[in-house]
């Protein structure tokens, strides 16, 4: 089998073995019988396959799952890099609460003794 060097090679070695297990299914007297000679065996299966793998993304799946994962894989990093953001505003709005907190409490012990200190 010749191809591309870019072509998978995992993909050339799946379609072998499935060309292989085809043409034992189709011709099991042939593959049984000892040849001593050049057979003519009809297979039109081969070029059913070379049409199916000229794309190796189309005849194999492996490829198609690996780019879904890595379009996940950015998403995801991407949301999580946004909840973090969401986080660290959060802890920030926290802390101008805790801060509003203390100054309210210490506003209302204030105006506690300034009116403790008016009624007299």
């Amino acid at each position: 089998m010749v191809t591309t060097p870019d072509y998978p090679p995992k993909t050339v070695y799946r379609l072998i073995n499935q060309l292989m297990q085809r043409f034992i299914e189709q011709h099991p007297e042939v593959v049984a019988a000892t040849t001593t000679a050049d057979m003519v065996v009809d297979f039109p299966s081969v070029s059913e396959y070379l049409r199916k793998y000229q794309d190796p993304s189309a005849a194999d799946s492996v490829p198609q799952l690996k780019q879904g994962i890595q379009e996940t894989t950015e998403v995801l990093y991407k949301t999580i890099d946004q909840v973090l953001k969401r986080g660290q505003s959060l802890e920030s709005i926290m802390a101008k609460s805790d801060d509003l907190s203390g100054a309210s409490m210490q506003f209302y012990k204030t105006s506690k003794k300034t009116r403790c200190c008016t009624i007299l």
